[in-house]
């Protein structure tokens, strides 16, 4: 570590590769990492190694514990056995320990072979939990999807050591946006926990608090594409519109806050063509957009349109919709008031 400790084995894994000692040993291991389990402060685990002799005489192999560091460690029942070339033989690790106190116990278990003394690792690890919330993995978590869909988050609550902690009721809530949040303990998993996401349109954040530490998590809920109903001038509500007036477009899938443009919104004096992630085109030239709400836009018919039909688009948090057919005339209304 950059501590200058020696990294658990959780971190570290068999070590550095060493691609020539690979190449060069003639000892096969199977499995290559011990998993002693976690929980009890006095373990009683029994598990077996297969060593097989690769090389093309009779061998002795010599099986030794390196732990991490000093304290319990596990024992090898048979830390030597002699094979002839090919042959195969289980080895007995134990791991039998009273009182032990919250932590991991771990290191590796070194088996070399009188064949030319290349070494092979095996990993080994066992973890007391020390009950205290220290880090919230997640598992599995989306980062977007439809809003209003349902999405699965899965998450464990980790002590210091690396250990779930089963005994636990985290608390979940909804921070930012509009979505909501339902947890649920995973009986077959002890120490993961389920949560189900109903993302509102944007953002939604998460916070899961497990005693004094938490965790945030961002889902994007993607609204649905606007639809358009219809599209009018904007001072007599009539259809047709014209160039450079005032135009009301009505339809769906619309921010949910209503606002008009802002003064921080104009760029070098332009006239903004996106206000709450809400832009419009017709015949894919941007317009000026002025209002937005649910179910109503008001926006700025850009120059340069030629009398006839017309398509006009409008597009929310980048979706854009299906084309409505308008019509250009040369007949501006006047605002009544």
């Amino acid at each position: 570590t950059p501590g200058g400790s020696v990294a658990p084995v959780r971190f570290q894994g068999a070590r550095r590769l060493n691609l020539e000692a690979a190449l060069e040993s003639r000892i096969a291991v199977c499995p290559t990492y011990l998993r002693l389990g976690f929980g009890s402060a006095n373990p009683t685990v029994s598990r077996t190694l297969t060593v097989t002799n690769l090389a093309s005489v009779s061998s002795t192999l010599t099986i030794t514990v390196v732990p991490r560091r000093d304290g319990p460690r596990p024992e090898i029942v048979n830390s030597s056995v002699t094979l002839a070339p090919g042959a195969s033989a289980p080895v007995t690790v134990q791991f039998s320990r009273t009182g032990l106190a919250p932590g991991e116990y771990d290191g590796h278990i070194r088996i070399v072979s009188t064949a030319n003394q290349v070494p092979a690792n095996v990993a080994y690890w066992y973890g007391v939990p020390s009950g205290q919330p220290a880090k919230v993995t997640p598992l599995m978590a989306a980062a977007s999807g439809p809003a209003g869909e349902p999405k699965v988050m899965a998450f464990r609550v980790l002590d210091p050591f690396g250990n779930r902690i089963s005994q636990i009721e985290p608390k979940v809530t909804v921070i930012e946006g509009t979505g909501t949040v339902e947890i649920d303990k995973d009986e077959d998993h002890p120490g993961t926990f389920g949560l189900l996401i109903t993302p509102g349109p944007g953002r939604n954040v998460i916070r899961i608090q497990a005693g004094s530490i938490s965790y945030e998590h961002t889902v994007v809920g993607i609204p649905p594409p606007p639809v358009i109903t219809a599209v009018v001038n904007g001072a007599t509500f009539t259809p047709g519109i014209a160039p450079g007036t005032w135009a009301t477009i009505t339809g769906s899938g619309l921010p949910n806050t209503p606002r008009i443009w802002q003064v921080s919104e104009f760029q070098n004096g332009n006239l903004p063509n996106t206000v709450s992630s809400v832009s419009v085109q017709f015949n894919g030239i941007p317009a000026a957009v002025y209002f937005v709400s649910p179910g109503q836009l008001n926006v700025l018919v850009p120059d340069g349109l030629s009398p006839g039909p017309v398509e006009v688009v409008v597009s929310h948090v980048r979706l854009p919709s299906a084309a409505f057919a308008g019509q250009t005339l040369l007949t501006p209304g006047l605002f009544l008031f």
